[in-house]
């Protein structure tokens, strides 16, 4: 089948995960994975079968070791994809796993219709299916809190969203998270490295209705995003983390692709 090359500009908008083909024979064409990409920022998120039951958790403090299994092998990263020649990296500035020791870089071609990825670091094939009809409006975000410091990320591509908010906490580089959350002492400190929200969902009228997120307890959830009157600069969302109950978050907005007018389009 003919390869038609790709570029940056061509790949804004929802793709879905049909199938991944690893070094070693391994084919996975069963794990969850949805990949949002705005005009340079994007949000990835990847989650397995398998999940175990999460009724009655309200926030991080209620997961048990059963949960905590399942959740580390999540994946999820979120930051700014850039293009040199035929190579797209995905730089990762804030990634649900602990750094890793090669950079996640692939060449992109068309086979009719989809979309095959094919690493350069690891000789992996990942096959991509385009999932959103309309991409516009289209708007990203990076975001900070301005009084501790959190990061997040935040990419509108027609009537979906992905959001990440990074953990409070650095995790030791070239592990797996799973294996960072076996050498903790106390539960407390596994449940910490948990804590890091990467939503997808659907914008309607009324909401912005978080479907799937690495904090299943978010899900259902309206993650309300919102510009406060008179402050251009700051962004405002409901959070749900520590606490049970849902509040207010205010972040200030670091940089912006696209215009803001969008958040309400």
């Amino acid at each position: 089948m003919d390869r038609r090359p790709t570029s940056l500009k061509d790949l804004g908008g929802l793709w879905s995960r049909s199938l991944i083909l690893l070094p070693d024979g391994t084919r996975d064409d069963t794990t969850w994975v949805h990949w949002l990409q705005g005009p340079s920022l994007y949000v990835d998120l990847r989650q397995p079968q398998g999940r175990p039951d999460f009724e009655g958790v309200t926030s991080p403090s209620d997961f048990t070791p059963a949960h905590m299994d399942w959740l580390a092998r999540q994946e999820g990263f979120a930051g700014e994809l850039v293009q040199t020649d035929d190579v797209f990296e995905w730089r990762r500035e804030m990634d649900f796993q602990p750094q890793a020791a090669r950079a996640d870089r692939g060449r992109l071609w068309f086979e009719a219709a989809l979309l095959v990825e094919e690493g350069v670091e690891i000789a992996y094939r990942e096959d991509w299916n385009n999932a959103l009809a309309t991409p516009d409006p289209m708007l990203t975000m990076r975001l900070v809190d301005p009084d501790d410091e959190t990061r997040a990320q935040l990419v509108r591509a027609g009537d979906r969203f992905m959001f990440c908010r990074d953990r409070r906490m650095a995790l030791p580089p070239h592990r797996s998270l799973h294996d960072c959350i076996e050498g903790c002492t106390h539960i407390r400190d596994a449940q910490a490295m948990l804590d890091m929200e990467i939503s997808y969902g659907t914008i309607t009228r009324h909401q912005w209705l978080i479907e799937r997120s690495t904090l299943p307890f978010r899900e259902g959830n309206n993650l309300a995003v919102t510009q406060p009157s008179r402050q251009e600069s700051m962004l405002q969302t409901m959070e749900r983390s520590a606490q049970p109950e849902p509040c207010e978050r205010l972040w200030s907005i670091d940089s912006i692709e696209g215009s803001i007018a969008s958040l309400n389009a």
